[in-house]
């Protein structure tokens, strides 16, 4: 289960958070299974976070330094995640079914089994991704930069 003292720090607000984690940069937030629904985490420091199993339903995500953390078999239904730092993350089987990942990096992300139904993933950037059996249907992918380098045209109006 999820670190009780994480937890009690993440609900003393974004700014009191982000002072922890620049005091403390070794230590690795632990949220496993927490449930974070419709939490408000702009621009939270949440690197190297051990989120696997966390519930981020409706979470508002936006710009979100989320990079290398543990999110396999997160719950990121409806998030917003918008310009959200998700470089090198560990995405496998989450569901990130309606999520807006506008502009969102993804680069060398795990993204294998990942949920992206109906997802917005317009100015992505996937480079290098492990795209493997992720459900894209209705996903808008529109400018997005997929692994191997190319920026797709699909969806734009």
């Amino acid at each position: 289960m999820a670190n009780e003292e994480h937890l009690a720090l993440l609900a003393g607000g974004v700014a009191a958070w982000n002072r922890w984690r620049a005091r403390n940069p070794g230590t690795i937030p632990d949220f496993f299974r927490a449930n974070l629904d419709r939490a408000d985490l702009y621009r939270t420091d949440l690197r190297e976070a051990n989120l696997v199993e966390a519930n981020l339903e409706q979470s508002y995500l936006i710009e979100t330094d989320l990079s290398r953390a543990e999110l396999t078999n997160a719950q990121l239904l409806k998030a917003q995640l918008v310009k959200a730092n998700l470089q090198n993350a560990n995405l496998t089987q989450a569901n990130c079914s309606d999520s807006n990942l506008y502009n969102a990096d993804l680069r060398n992300a795990v993204l294998v089994g990942v949920n992206f139904t109906g997802a917005d993933l317009s100015s992505a950037n996937l480079l290098g991704a492990q795209v493997e059996m992720a459900a894209l249907e209705q996903a808008t992918l529109c400018n997005t930069k997929l692994p191997d380098g190319t920026i797709t045209n699909r969806d734009c109006i």
